[in-house]
């Protein structure tokens, strides 16, 4: 109990220190750091408790945590309304809480085809980036989905694009985090009012 005690507590250190560590890498870092193997014991330490870990690390130890978050928040529901009619869902460590001020902005857009959101961008003359992101589902099947990248105001923005059918079912998360949580414009909205 209490090597995972402490694998965990580091693991929310690291991943508190930097956002973009997922969460097999957090943990994976931690145990090299305190000597430890990723025994199947260990492994049973979740990504949600991981989580709730970096959330309390950071309530603790970065008083101002909460002010960022809720700017980053704030950047988000702006990018949301801007993209209103691909019915954008915040997704990610901004939703989450888990964010810092080097955060990425993601959003999951829904399109009949990929073509309609590279056409608003290009119409309103953002430059962007296009890659693919693969996510898996219940079902076990892979899919790969569009991704269009800028920055906007010195704000990294990454727009993933489902098909319209796919707002009814999300992606599985990294790790063991069951689905990702995706929060509408007025699901957000309610976050920033309630200062959490």
């Amino acid at each position: 109990m209490i090597k995972s005690s402490a694998l965990l507590e580091e693991a929310a250190r690291l991943k508190a220190e930097d956002a973009s560590l997922s969460c097999y890498a957090a943990f994976t870092k931690a145990a090299r750091s305190l000597g430890l193997k990723r025994s199947p014991a260990l492994q049973e330490i979740s990504c949600l408790q991981l989580e709730r870990a970096v959330r309390q690390y950071q309530e603790t130890f970065r008083p101002g945590h909460l002010g960022v978050v809720n700017e980053l928040r704030r950047r988000a529901l702006s990018a949301m309304r801007f993209l209103d009619q691909f019915r954008p869902r915040l997704v990610g460590s901004i939703l989450s809480g888990t964010a810092d001020a080097n955060s990425k902005l993601t959003l999951h857009l829904f399109a009949d085809t990929p073509e309609e959101v590279m056409l608003f961008l290009m119409e309103r003359k953002i430059p962007f980036v296009e890659s693919t992101r693969q996510h898996r589902y219940r079902s076990g099947e892979y899919r790969s989905h569009p991704v269009f990248s800028f920055v906007a105001d010195g704000q990294q923005v990454d727009l993933v694009v489902f098909n319209s059918l796919e707002i009814r079912e999300a992606p599985l998360g990294a790790g063991d985090t069951g689905l990702i949580q995706r929060a509408s414009v007025a699901q957000v909205e309610k976050l920033l009012e309630a200062g959490c």
